[in-house]
């Protein structure tokens, strides 16, 4: 679309909840104001846009006024580190157990590493407890920088007994 009548023929009909950058919430307030259409929302004014959606709805709005803001084939560059951390959904009562669970949480970090097409020469793994549950064991990994666990935490042979360290395998 080259012409400025078509462009807005095509913008009254556009839902706001549409518009890539436009979320539930931003959804939800322009709504509130009477902003239905793409349209209704490219005849703000920028100062209005910008007050109550910030840079990133400003954005939005430029681009629908033909103002690239993120240029074409912007690539996001490739993390320096991947974190996979979750909470166990049940209490974990045996390593076979942990052993799957933490086999699942690799295989994803795994999976981000591969589809970003990276390696890794080290990967470090934490495993805490409630601090309140009774019997429960508590793993602790060594690896470089500062670890912030208290030492009672820390299982006493954390990584000195290498027959005890899984090994996990990517296929």
């Amino acid at each position: 679309m080259h012409h400025p009548e078509d462009i807005t023929k095509v913008l009254t009909k556009f839902p706001i909840e549409d518009i890539w950058g436009i979320g539930r919430r931003f959804t939800k307030m322009l709504k509130a104001n009477n902003i239905l259409t793409a349209e209704q929302f490219r005849q703000l004014s920028p100062e209005w846009v910008k007050a109550k959606m910030s840079v990133t709805g400003l954005r939005t709005w430029k681009e629908l006024h033909g103002e690239p803001c993120i240029p074409f084939g912007y690539i996001i560059p490739d993390k320096q580190s991947i974190c996979i951390s979750r909470s166990f959904a049940k209490e974990i009562n045996s390593i076979e157990q942990l052993t799957e669970i933490l086999a699942t949480f690799v295989s994803i970090a795994a999976e981000k590493l591969r589809k970003q097409h990276s390696l890794t020469r080290q990967m470090q793994i934490f495993i805490l407890n409630d601090h309140y549950g009774k019997n429960t064991v508590s793993v602790g990994t060594q690896g470089s920088g500062k670890i912030p666990a208290h030492q009672e935490n820390l299982s006493p042979r954390y990584t000195t007994h290498w027959d005890e360290i899984m090994i996990v395998k990517a296929e």
